[in-house]
């Protein structure tokens, strides 16, 4: 009977290394763990930003007293210190409206001086059973002055006062915020329950806002995108009324911070930050 095992060993005998095909061989296999290097090199930091990037979700309660709008340059600049509100006073809510059913909200811009006194306060959205209470009220408040670079300077404030007529005492509106690794959903009680959707993809998705001292509802293009540990968003308000806003959302300790820059052709633009205070998780 012929001896096979010599024949195998024959055939499985090992190519010589000059042999094109054994040098053939060694490029395949080095050329496969270059493409499996760099594509765990691609994925790696990718997956690490994904770790950092925060979850904004919960229910938020705006801090209306740090609500404030100056230049924009001066908000992109410098160490800016917000106001902060030292004398607190609640608009007087009448009898008659305690014990009505009524629901609404007004909505006040006004000036902090370098003083810290509140001066030129106008009403944007009004409740005309509650207007002139919240004007008195909000006449009284007093801070200490914002400061730049530790130099007290004027900022724009704005305050709401919302009211369910059964209720004794005005009550501010929240934000309920809904992330997942798709998009952010923003619920805002402010206009009823407007609800903002940001893609986080980079792909633009259209929103109706309103605009506070407008009289109705603009439709709005949004387009999101992750820059670190915050989220940056342009918003486009085409046509006659066109806007030009950039929003950058991030979190500061406990609090969530939204800072926006507004153009509007032929005015200055101006610098929004609007802190807001968690109150739940989700």
């Amino acid at each position: 009977m012929p001896d096979t095992t010599a024949t195998t060993r024959r055939n499985v005998a090992p190519l010589p290394l000059d042999s094109p095909l054994s040098k053939s061989n060694r490029n395949t296999m080095n050329n496969r763990l270059v493409v499996a290097i760099s594509f765990l090199l691609v994925l790696w930091p990718i997956s690490l930003c994904a770790q950092n990037r925060p979850d904004f979700s919960g229910t938020w309660v705006p801090e209306h007293s740090q609500h404030f709008t100056t230049g924009a340059s001066t908000l992109a600049s410098g160490v800016l210190q917000p106001p902060n509100k030292i004398k607190d006073v609640a608009p007087v809510v009448p009898p008659a409206l305690q014990a009505s059913q009524l629901i609404g909200m007004v909505v006040i811009e006004a000036t902090i001086d370098r003083d810290g006194a509140v001066v030129d306060p106008t009403i944007l959205n009004s409740f005309k059973p509650l207007d002139q209470s919240a004007l008195d009220a909000i006449r009284q408040w007093q801070f200490e002055p914002a400061r730049l670079d530790g130099v007290t300077i004027p900022v724009t404030i704005r305050a709401a006062f919302g009211i369910h007529g059964a209720l004794a005492s005005p009550q501010e509106n929240k934000v309920v915020i809904k992330q997942n690794g798709a998009q952010l959903k923003v619920i805002d009680n402010f206009f009823g329950s407007e609800t903002t959707v940001y893609r986080l993809d980079g792909t633009p998705i259209r929103n109706r806002i309103h605009v506070v001292d407008k009289n109705r509802p603009f439709d709005a293009e949004f387009r999101s995108r992750w820059d670190g540990d915050r989220l940056t968003t342009f918003v486009t308000v085409p046509g006659g009324d066109a806007v030009e806003r950039a929003e950058t959302r991030y979190l500061d300790g406990a609090t969530m911070v939204v800072d926006r820059t507004t153009s509007k052709a032929g005015a200055e633009p101006r610098g929004t930050r609007q802190i807001y205070n968690r109150l739940t998780t989700r």
